[in-house]
């Protein structure tokens, strides 16, 4: 049994959640120490966040969907029932890696640089 430990109308907060939110905060903390350690420029790390974050989850889904294909193959639209779970570790760590590689390309900046700032943080 799952339950809530803030429930706003519809919308239940999990403890789940709030330890995500928690570790994406720490992680974003951590790679602006790195940031400015290493004397860059912090702007480009909300973007890499922003888009490592979304594409992550993508990544995460689809990974899990094309190793679990049996399961969607009767009901293809429950690919898209998210809450029913399903995500895969490397599905997110490839979509980010892919995001930041096209992000970091198209900025003219360091990826290897940018990936040492930003890798602490995942830890």
């Amino acid at each position: 049994m799952k339950t809530a430990i803030l429930k706003i109308g519809p919308v239940d907060l999990h403890w789940y959640g709030l330890i995500f939110a928690l570790a994406l905060l720490a992680g974003l903390a951590v790679a602006l120490l790195m940031a400015r350690l290493r004397r860059e420029r912090v702007d480009p790390l909300a973007a890499i966040v922003l888009l490592g974050l979304l594409t992550g989850l993508l990544g995460a889904r689809i990974w899990y969907v094309a190793f679990n294909r049996e399961f969607y193959a009767p009901d293809p639209a429950r690919v898209f029932a998210i809450w029913e779970g399903g995500l895969a570790l490397q599905g997110g760590i490839v979509g980010a890696i892919v995001a930041t590689l096209i992000y970091t390309w198209s900025s003219e900046l360091s990826f290897w640089t940018w990936a040492d700032i930003c890798v602490p943080g995942l830890i």
